[in-house]
Order: C-alpha cells, then structure tokens, then sequence
C-alpha cells in the first residue's frame, strides 16, 4: 500500500466529514423556506431572514462540529488548497444567495423569473462547486432552484413559491436529520477523554 496515497484517501475522508454535519443543507432549506414566504407575503422581513440563515453553518461549525471533530492539520499543500476551496465556497454562496434574492424579487426588470440564464447559472455555480468541494449534494440543491425559476416563470404565484417551499422543506429535512445522525456519531468527547487526548 502506498503510504502517501493512504495518506490523501485519509485526509479527503476528514475534510468530507465535515458536511456531514448538514448545516450547508439546512442554510439552502431556509433560503427556499424563506424565500417562498416572502414571495407570498411580501413582506421584506423574510429577505433579511434570508440572509441571516448564512449564520446557521457559521456558528453551527463553531459550536457543534469542531468541538466534536477539532481541527484537522492537513499537510501544507493540502491545506493551502483547502483554504482556497474554503474561500471559493463562501464567495459563490454568497453570489448564489444574491442571483437568488433577485430572481424571486419582484423588482423589475431584475427578477426575471424562469429566466434560462438565470436558472442555468445557479446549477453551474453550485455544480462547478460541488465537483471542487466533492460535495454532491450542492449541485442538487442547484437543480432544485433552478427548477424553481422555471415554475416561477411559467406559473408564477403561488405555484412557483409553494414549489420553492417543498424544496426547501425537503433540503431542510435533509439537513436536520444529517445534523441529528451527526451528533449521535460524534458526541462531544469527554473530560477524561480530553485529559487523555495526545
């Protein structure tokens, strides 16, 4: 067995482990959520909710991954990679979130909904991460928005927001009941394991 490819194999299943959290698939669960709420009620409130969802995988890794996981040292390259990979998430989920918050506005002409362009680049964003981060599930949750968009476009309201909320019920689902398989698969170490710990 070749010791540096044990040692790669190692170090992917680590940097993995950390989506299995499901605090990603929760955040996209309540963009969708709310979302949908918004274009049904009009109420701006639900944008900034929107936004305030980003917090959920922030403070999720701070308080309940990393306590049960630590910190992994990956070897130099890798982690100088991982934190371009890291950098390149945050920066196209946050461009995800704003394609998204203009297509289900309703200011026009930026809304736009069902546009193809709009609805081509959320599953290219998403899928060109997903192929980068190797985490699947992204470029599902962008084929779930952009069929969103072409509901929106063909329907238009309430179809295209009750769609939006069954998805972003289903991701939300999704994501808790992986955050509940992780905390029983990682519970927080305790005082004599960290008294023990190298």
């Amino acid at each position: 067995m070749n010791p540096e490819l044990d040692l790669k194999e190692l170090e992917k299943k680590a940097w993995l482990t950390y989506f299995q959290d499901g605090f990603w698939d929760i955040l996209f669960g309540i963009m969708m959520i709310m979302g949908a709420i918004r274009a049904l009620t009009d109420n701006i409130l639900f944008t900034f909710l929107i936004l305030g969802g980003v917090l959920v995988p922030i403070l999720g890794k701070k308080y309940i991954t990393i306590p049960r996981l630590g910190r992994v040292r990956f070897n130099p390259d890798l982690r100088f990679q991982k934190k371009k990979l890291v950098f390149v998430f945050i920066v196209a989920i946050m461009i995800t979130i704003s394609f998204f918050l203009i297509a289900i506005s309703n200011v026009e002409p930026l809304s736009g909904h069902a546009s193809p362009f709009m609805a081509l680049l959320l599953v290219l964003v998403l899928g060109m991460l997903a192929y980068f981060i190797d985490y699947w599930p992204l470029l599902l949750y962008g084929l779930m928005m952009a069929t969103i968009e072409v509901f929106w476009g063909i329907y238009g309201v309430p179809t295209g927001p009750v769609i939006e909320l069954v998805f972003g019920s289903t991701a939300l689902f999704i994501g808790i009941t992986m955050m509940i398989r992780f905390l029983r698969k990682y519970p927080l170490p305790n005082e004599e394991e960290l008294a023990n710990a190298p």
